[in-house]
């Protein structure tokens, strides 16, 4: 289906690279392809990528741990003692 492979990107899923004529003329037989084998497809134009084409997930990431390592905790967040804050209390 494909005019290149990158396999040594890392990543879970496979890397193609095709150039942007072939990616024009096989565009729906190509969407399909990648729906399917869920690879990723990246668009060149004289060697150099200008698009990556990746399939749509059906399920949303999970919310519990997608901030982790993104945000850091304060203080307690349980037990808050805010009386300090009002100007009633002074």
């Amino acid at each position: 289906m494909v005019a290149g492979k990158n396999r040594g990107s890392g990543r879970a899923s496979e890397v193609d690279v095709m150039a942007v004529s072939d990616f024009k003329a096989r565009c729906l037989e190509i969407l399909e392809s990648l729906r399917t084998s869920g690879h990723e497809l990246t668009v060149t134009k004289h060697g150099t990528p200008i698009a990556r084409v990746v399939p749509v997930t059906s399920r949303p990431r999970p919310l519990r741990g997608l901030l982790e390592g993104e945000i850091e905790i304060l203080g307690d967040i349980v037990n808050t003692d805010s009386a300090e804050d009002w100007d009633v209390n002074r």
